[in-house]
């Protein structure tokens, strides 16, 4: 048995609870069934099932003869009753609430801790679930999804979760709060709420995972505090939102991802510093970054990285300028298919990954038709480079700047470098790209 179970003392009473139930009570002695010996009742209920016929009030009755701290609940494929408030409960092992057909709202009033599981699933007419003390919980899973008319869920007190969190496919509901939750060891997901428009999680200072995906019309995110993230983070297809803030968050060791969210016009990172992915994080491919397909993003502050792996900014449309003026080390960057993009402000940059076998480019940016200004000033270790921008014929001043660099700045041998521009090179560029073809290297220019 897993530790987060609640030992059963003494004798055990099951009690199934139906429209033609009568609730059970075993009145045993004084401190023998009760944990505090307060009645003899205390600890006596082990398991709550209420289903089929039952009324809210054969509910009540069964609840009044509870006790406080209960091993399961289970409230599944009820037919008649709407409304349950668990008064007495305060610890629980596991909750199931399911398939119920009239039940509209459920209330854990002095529930503080929930050892294993928490399930709420498929109720048509829930409307209202309230957890007001719950402080702690542990074990797998807590599941809120496709309850189709559930509106809004604040957890105001719970301040501590090693479990999954996933809140998907509730047709109504608009605001979800965590804002006392700190620490979070395991992952929230929140995905597919077409009406989920505002979640606090303001007081979260460290989180595992946590993804927000195809919400679309989620606008505000609270997370204030936020300082460091230990597995992934994504903002996903969420069309509405406008602005990412993390104004607090200095480490990512699982990679970021924002992508195809419609309406954002700005991410602001200001204190991230280093994005090194941990070793089991996605493999050769896994990404410290991605920033793709954000057709109104037109701002991204990086401007506090200084370490990274691979970073990805594909197709944003509107963004004009891509800038991490302190970042001095990194992983292999692709810039592409970012319409207005003018320029990119690497001017710290040293030293860039080489991809084993030389099979991928340190860096590659391809069909940046406007880019202008490409800076590259301090760039001493790098792999294979490739600039594919076949339509741009503004570029080839800072390409040549950057050769010259290549050429007598520092020592470049054995390296590819492929640059496709709409604009032949001068001859001052040509006689760079002969001094670098001199020492073994292979340098194009079409």
């Amino acid at each position: 048995m897993k530790k987060y179970v609640l030992p059963i003392i003494g004798l055990l009473l099951f009690t199934l609870c139906s429209c033609c139930s009568e609730p059970k009570v075993v009145n045993g002695k004084d401190g023998v069934n009760g944990v505090n010996g307060e009645d003899g009742k205390d600890g006596v209920t082990s398991t709550l099932i209420f289903f089929g016929n039952i009324t809210n009030e054969e509910a009540k009755e069964m609840i009044a003869t509870s006790s406080k701290r209960v091993y399961e609940v289970r409230i599944e494929n009820t037919t008649k009753l709407t409304e349950v408030d668990f008064s007495k409960l305060e610890e629980v092992n596991l909750i199931k609430i399911q398939g119920n057909q009239a039940l509209e709202n459920v209330k854990f009033s002095k529930l503080n801790t929930i050892f294993y599981e928490n399930s709420i699933w498929k109720n048509p007419k829930l409307k209202k679930v309230e957890f007001t003390e719950l402080v702690t919980t542990y074990g797998e899973s807590f599941l809120i999804s496709e309850n189709p008319e559930l509106q809004e869920v604040v957890i105001p007190k719970l301040e501590s979760a090693d479990n999954t969190f996933t809140i998907s496919k509730n047709d109504k509901l608009r605001i979800f709060g965590l804002p006392k939750l700190k620490i979070k060891k395991n992952t929230i997901q929140f995905a597919e709420n077409p009406e989920l428009a505002k979640v606090d999680l303001a007081g979260l200072t460290e989180i595992n995972a946590l993804s927000f995906a195809e919400n679309p019309k989620l606008e505000n995110v609270n997370l204030s505090s936020l300082e460091k993230i230990t597995g992934r983070l994504v903002f996903s297809k969420n069309s509405k939102i406008t602005t990412i803030e993390l104004p607090k968050l200095t480490t990512s060791e699982g990679g970021l991802k924002f992508m195809e969210n419609q309406e954002l016009t700005k991410i602001d990172l200001p204190k991230l510093s280093v994005l090194k992915l941990k070793s089991n994080m996605g493999g050769y491919y896994a990404q410290a970054i991605s920033i793709d397909d954000n057709p109104k993003l037109i701002s991204v502050n990086l401007n506090e990285l200084t370490e990274s792996d691979k970073i990805r900014m594909n197709g944003n449309i509107m963004l004009k300028e891509i800038s991490m003026p302190k970042l001095t080390t990194s992983g292999e960057l692709t810039f592409q298919n970012n319409n207005d993009l003018t320029t990119i402000n690497l001017p710290e940059l040293v030293e860039l990954a080489i991809p084993r076998g030389g099979r991928y480019p340190s860096l590659k940016t391809r069909s940046n038709s406007k880019l202008t200004n490409l800076n590259l000033g301090k760039l001493k270790t790098f792999g294979n480079l490739e600039f594919s921008e076949k339509r741009n014929n503004i570029l080839a001043p800072s390409m040549e700047k950057f050769l010259k660099h290549c050429s007598e700045d520092i020592e470049v041998t054995g390296k590819k470098i492929k640059i496709q521009l709409a604009v032949q090179p001068s001859g001052v560029a040509r006689g760079y790209i002969d001094e670098l073809n001199s020492k073994g290297n292979q340098v194009t220019w079409q």
